[in-house]
């Protein structure tokens, strides 16, 4: 038990600093400050770097598919939870922010902070929303995040380079054009799934050609929270594995800081010292091997050794140089990380898909690989990267690892490599997630079918020529392996499922273990005609027409008002005999049973049609019975020229006879003419818009599940335009933690009689559906804690200790609170009570935060708050005000009475929440001491810098040594005012040389007090 007798001052000390420092917390809390982020992220690989290694790789100097300027960047975020908040923090301004959340005066203004931190999510438009981000006007809702939403941030970034169009292009992002890129750091307050992806957008001869490559020479990865960020890695791919087509001889790693004064050690190849070190700081990113370099190989060997003094996260960026487009991106888990069971999700047709391994160890490891079709096994040898073998199309995989000779589990590194025999298209990649970080939920970041899908757009190539390839479907599913027999309900609208029975979900797959299954967001069916031939009969979509197109004219498909041209390639209408008017072509399609549907086709005109020259859209429900108008486009004014036309189709026609019909209104003059091509009705039971970006995916049993999102082989060709190349892993957010803290009592009433006895209680659950580990259970009770002192104002009691667990729990500390709870499966909830003396706490409110954390979650706060109550305040203050004036900022305060009152501190800072300075050298004694009526006070702070925004807190001390603080107040210095150091002056309005010696004495007896602000 704490020392029951104290002098007076450090009895008093005591209690002022807990008051004052209590108060400024809960100041804090009025002050709206933003709510602390759970998660921190950085964007790797920056854009220059990015244009650099897609230079490195494609070798070839003016073929098709070199990279040129701008680099698309995307960056995409998915919210799992209503209500988060997002901070971004821009590499552009120089420094990241120390308090993201609360970035004070580097907060974003569109005008005069373009480059500040943004925070998204608060309804306040002013501090930064997300751009492009709902279709609404300008309220709050354009600032309001709520599960299922979907960040993207996609920008052309441009790039300079010193040396023409074929860089380098190293330094070519400037710190004066803001982006959203690679380096950016942002925070979230509630787990989020996030996507990096990224290609060179630009066209060097301006014309499609050279440089047009795009997507097709690109790849994305996740990003990762800091909380999984390591200090020590090994590169487990080598420069070219045998039995490949070098994939590999590209291999740069991109090491990026989560602290500054991070030494990077990179160690080759035999392992023992530094071959190249340096020092980075937040947000830096290190490559050390030289860029340019047209050298082969390139980059760093297989087993390199990455060592550092902080967190880093490092990605490695690998290709086959001269390929023009084979690239591929993995996130390397820190080596702590690295275990011996691994799944794998993705088994492709239409090109191969295979897992290399990298062996750590100093012996040779046997790989055992488990799928539905059976189980068969591989070696590796020791200190070495190998090839598993293919896998089959739509199987996944189990593996584990063990040593070779039987002597027990072995750990080794598995990546994916889809398009493994060495093409140059349909290549991508990722690392594989240790099955310890899986879980029965994933949330999907950045996963669109195609590269132009947006809004009502469709994933349909308008640029192929080719009539076999006209379908409307994704190019790049997200890739989901049960390990067992399982249901999956998939969530694509945000609305979240329901367990037992996964009530919400808008797709059900009854799913087989180790089984490889693609989910899209696309309609069910769709027909089609891209009119590349002389037919009225052409179906090249997945589902065929009823019937053929019929005309009204004279029926020749090469001529007349109505025609296919084999010049043209259109669907015309044109003038023919100057008799077009009500001439008409329709076809029929079965829509029964959809819920919605979608007509979408492009539209020109010749130059000459005018105002009566009009062309009508109709469909009909009963054939042709009854006819609705979709559009009637004007000559005159049809705008842009050509142009897309994407129309939801009305309820009422979604029958079995259904019926699109194109009308020329009016009759056409010489040389008129409109024309539609890629025409295309997709339809489906359900609401689609061909991107899974903001799924979720889960199993109410408790199975979890292997997910990646990427291009699938077969859904896509060669010169696809709509083709991503690229693909990520998607990591677990199924695992929940939650924490309930509560104190008893929370009023210990003033002169309660002694010991005052808290009951603090703690309850710590798992409501997710998969087990967490190593969780672990932390209050520090640092507001209870005075470093003047060095001690704890409670004091823990003996034997109060009870914990309420289905396992040993080891609380390896009381207060500070400190216990290791271990693994907790789904449902589970432990609880842990204990009692401490508070009696030396002082007078006051005495809240604290405890901490919950697991290795798959983020962390979770709870806090819980007693009061010992006082007496009543010695001063009833009236008005606190701070105003600038051309000498300084006059503070001026009036208080109503001055019972008890000794006298008043003044603090100032230069931030709301930051430290507090005295400003007073001696305490300022009281008007009026002892009456019922007050006094007005002032004080002029002269020590102020023109333009600069201060903040005050005025502090009340009465006889018995109890503090008051009051504010803050603030007020701008003006741009006229001092610019030099002065005194600064006070006056009172009243007597007061009586208390002054009282007030001295008062002081000296409080002497050497340090309070806490």
């Amino acid at each position: 038990m704490m020392q029951r007798i104290l002098n007076l001052s450090i009895r008093l000390a005591m209690i002022l600093a807990m008051v004052m420092g209590l108060l400024v917390f809960e100041a804090v809390l009025v002050l709206a400050q933003n709510p602390p982020p759970t998660e921190t992220y950085f964007v790797p690989l920056p854009d220059d770097w990015l244009m650099q290694h897609m230079e490195d790789i494609d070798t070839d100097g003016g073929s098709v598919g070199d990279p040129y300027t701008p680099v698309r960047s995307v960056i995409g975020i998915s919210i799992s939870a209503t209500d988060t908040y997002i901070y971004w923090d821009q590499w552009e301004d120089g420094s990241y922010d120390a308090d993201i959340a609360n970035p004070g005066g580097n907060v974003y203004n569109a005008t005069t902070n373009p480059d500040g931190t943004q925070i998204w999510g608060d309804g306040n438009l002013d501090n930064g929303y997300p751009p492009r981000f709902r279709d609404q006007p300008n309220t709050a809702m354009r600032d309001t995040l709520v599960a299922g939403d979907v960040i993207v941030l996609d920008n052309l970034v441009p790039i300079s380079s010193s040396g023409g169009s074929h860089g380098p292009w190293l330094g070519g992002r400037v710190a004066a054009q803001v982006y959203y890129d690679g380096k950016d750091k942002f925070a979230a307050t509630l787990p989020v799934a996030a996507t990096r992806a990224g290609w060179s957008e630009g066209d060097i001869d301006g014309a499609g050609g050279i440089g047009a490559a795009g997507s097709m020479f690109s790849d994305a990865t996740s990003i990762e929270p800091t909380k999984l960020w390591g200090a020590n890695f090994i590169v487990p791919i080598a420069y070219s594995p045998p039995g490949m087509t070098t994939p590999f001889d590209y291999s740069h790693v991109t090491v990026q800081a989560s602290q500054n004064s991070t030494t990077v050690c990179v160690d080759v190849p035999p392992i023992g010292a530094c071959d190249y070190s340096a020092t980075i700081n937040q947000g830096q990113q290190y490559d050390p091997t030289p860029m340019p370099n047209t050298s082969s190989p390139q980059g760093v060997p297989v087993g390199t050794e990455i060592r550092t003094n902080f967190p880093v996260q490092v990605v490695l960026v690998t290709g086959d140089v001269g390929s023009t487009w084979a690239t591929r991106w993995y996130n390397i888990k820190p080596f702590d990380q690295w275990t011996n069971d691994y799944y794998q999700p993705v088994g492709t047709s239409g090109a191969s898909s295979a897992v290399w391994v990298y062996n750590p160890n100093d012996k040779q490891i046997t790989i055992t690989i488990e799928r539905p079709t059976g189980t068969f096994s591989g070696t590796c040898a020791a200190k070495s990267s190998c090839k598993m073998p293919d896998i089959p199309a739509d199987l996944g995989g189990h593996g584990t690892g063990a040593f070779s000779d039987g002597s027990g589990p072995a750990v080794f590194y598995p990546v994916s490599v889809t398009e493994a025999t060495g093409a140059q298209i349909h290549d991508w990649g990722y690392s594989l997630i240790p099955s310890e970080q899986l879980a029965d939920e994933v949330l999907v970041g950045w996963a669109p079918g195609c590269t132009t899908v947006t809004g009502a757009n469709e994933c349909f190539d308008d640029l192929d020529t080719s009539t076999a390839n006209d379908q409307v479907i994704s190019r790049s599913p997200v890739w989901v392996t049960p390990l067992q027999n399982t249901t999956i309900y998939v969530d694509l609208d945000g609305g979240g499922v329901t367990c037992p029975d996964g009530g919400g979900a808008e797709r059900t797959i009854n799913a087989t273990a180790l089984t490889s299954y693609n989910i899209v967001d696309d309609p069910a069916g769709s027909v089609c005609d891209a009119f590349n031939t002389e037919a009225w009969n052409a179906n090249y979509c997945n589902t065929n027409w009823s019937t053929n197109w019929v005309e009204n004219d004279n029926n020749d498909i090469d001529s007349g008002s109505i025609a296919i041209t084999d010049a043209t390639k259109q669907l015309r209408f044109q003038s023919y005999s100057s008799e077009e008017s009500g001439d008409v072509i329709y076809r029929d399609a079965n829509l029964n049973g959809q819920s919605i549907a979608r007509l979408k086709f492009t539209i020109g005109k010749s130059s000459t049609l005018d105002a009566v020259d009009n062309l009508a859209v109709e469909v009909s429900g009963n054939n042709g019975g009854a006819w609705t108008t979709l559009e009637t486009l004007d000559g005159s004014t049809f705008t842009p020229n050509p142009s897309e036309r994407i129309y939801n189709l009305p309820a009422g026609v979604l029958t079995t006879d259904f019926r699109l019909r194109f009308r020329i209104v009016d009759s056409l003059e010489s040389g008129d003419y409109w024309y539609v091509d890629n025409l295309t009705i997709s339809f489906g039971a359900s609401p689609w818009d061909f991107d899974m970006s903001g799924a979720r995916l889960v199993t109410c049993d408790g199975t979890q599940l292997a997910t990646a999102w990427g291009q699938q082989p077969s859904y896509s060709y060669s010169g696809d335009d709509q083709a991503l190349d690229m693909g990520t892993v998607l990591f677990a957010l199924g695992s929940k933690i939650d924490i309930e803290k509560s104190v008893s009592p929370t009023l210990f009433p003033y002169e309660a009689p002694t010991p005052l006895i808290a009951r603090y209680t703690f309850v710590v659950s798992n409501p997710g559906n998969s087990p967490l580990t190593n969780v672990t259970l932390v209050d520090n009770f640092e507001n209870f804690y005075y470093p003047e002192l060095e001690l704890y104002c409670l004091e823990y009691i003996t034997d109060s200790l009870i914990v309420e667990a289905s396992h040993a729990v080891d609380v390896t500390s009381e207060i500070p609170l400190q216990a290791n709870l271990g693994t907790m499966n789904s449902g589970e909830a432990f609880t842990i009570t204990l009692e401490a003396d508070v009696t030396d706490c002082g007078i006051g409110e005495h809240p604290n935060v405890a901490v919950a954390d697991s290795d798959k979650t983020a962390q979770v706060l709870d806090d819980a708050t007693f009061v010992i109550d006082g007496p009543p305040s010695a001063v009833e203050l009236a008005r606190f005000e701070a105003a600038a004036q051309e000498d300084g900022i006059l503070l001026e305060w009036e208080t109503a009475s001055e019972l008890d009152n000794l006298g008043f501190n003044l603090y100032r800072s230069t931030a709301l929440n930051g430290d507090y300075v005295q400003l007073n050298a001696a305490l300022i004694p009281a008007q009026n001491p002892g009456a019922v009526f007050g006094g007005i006070y002032t004080w002029v702070d002269e020590d102020v810098t023109p333009g600069v925004t201060y903040f005050y807190k005025l502090e009340d001390v009465d006889i018995y040594g109890v503090a008051t603080l009051h504010g803050p107040v603030q007020a701008t210095a003006l741009a006229s005012g001092p610019s030099a150091v002065s005194l600064t002056s006070f006056a009172a309005g009243g007597g007061g040389g009586v208390w002054l010696p009282l007030a001295l004495s008062a002081m000296a007896l409080l002497g050497g007090l340090k309070r806490r602000k």
